[in-house]
């Protein structure tokens, strides 16, 4: 990983490489994630992810430590995810759909689990 931050194609300002680190994704995503928000501001910190499998290396765990909220969905681990994090989904702060995830259902899951989710609770986005 110092080989490449220290390539001048990522000595760049603008690469978010140098700001890589992992607390719970399986990368660099955490820091490279945290960045990239940093960089463009936040509307809502509202996530939706899919295919997190337990749940324990994902790209938006760290978001959650964060104030986010937001949507997980998963085809096979969803009893898992619900026993380690009951205290977080309990608060509503995350919602774990289990589903296969296709190009011809993604929308629809994604939409039916925000309206009935967030939105009942007073959100608008």
């Amino acid at each position: 990983m110092n080989s490449l931050r220290n390539s001048p194609r990522h000595l760049n300002s603008k690469s978010l490489v140098p700001y890589g680190h992992k607390i719970y994704s399986q990368n660099d995503e955490d820091g490279i994630v945290r960045e990239v928000f940093t960089r463009i501001g936040t509307t809502n910190k509202k996530f939706v992810e899919f295919g997190v499998d337990d749940g324990k290396e994902c790209n938006t765990y760290a978001l959650l430590f964060d104030g986010w909220r937001g949507l997980w969905i998963e085809a096979s681990a969803e009893d898992v995810i619900k026993e380690s994090l009951a205290p977080v989904i309990r608060a509503d702060q995350l919602m774990v759909a289990k589903s296969f995830i296709t190009r011809d259902n993604i929308n629809a899951t994604i939409s039916a689990h925000i309206s009935q989710g967030m939105r009942s609770r007073g959100d608008s986005s």
